[in-house]
């Protein structure tokens, strides 16, 4: 007996939606001859044999005025999760992707609007823009803060395209 895996191009599968594939249903690619699998949560699924990273941000005595790169990346990713909290009071923030020929240009935003950080630990798997292009530039920026947080923690989860 032949098993049967869906087909699609790399078109059709950024263009699904979340759920899309199912959980555990294999999609092959046919323009790029990539596998991916659905886990009933990432649009368009995981790639098989796709490496997942974990960058961490640690910001000790975060301010308004802070601006900055955090980190960049080799190929495409997708994120996937983001975590964050504070010791004390709130830290309103964004993480943008940039290009890497212009890394002080304004970039896309990871999130709609800035995220808040506070005491409870935060846990993030929607984004506005969760596609990140190859050789691309985090910069982090801090927009309010309340309470003098002493230290912010982010954990940012993804996988390689």
């Amino acid at each position: 007996m032949a098993w049967k895996i869906r087909r699609g191009t790399e078109s059709d599968r950024s263009g699904m939606s979340a759920n899309d594939p199912a959980q555990g249903e294999l999609l092959y690619i046919t323009d790029t001859g990539k596998l991916f699998v659905g886990d009933g949560v990432v649009a368009g699924g995981i790639g098989v044999g796709a490496v997942t990273y974990t960058k961490i941000i640690y910001i000790k005595a975060p301010e308004v005025t802070d601006a900055f790169p955090v980190f960049g990346l080799g190929p495409a990713c997708t994120v996937t999760r983001i975590t964050h909290s504070t010791e004390a009071g709130t830290v309103d923030w964004n993480i943008e992707e940039r290009a890497e020929a212009t890394p002080f240009t304004v970039g896309t935003a990871i999130y709609a609007s800035d995220e808040q950080s506070s005491t409870s630990h935060s846990v993030d798997t929607s984004f506005s823009n969760d596609s990140i292009a190859a050789n691309a530039i985090f910069f982090f920026e801090v927009s309010a803060i309340a309470s003098t947080p002493a230290d912010l923690l982010i954990k940012v989860t993804f996988t390689e395209d």
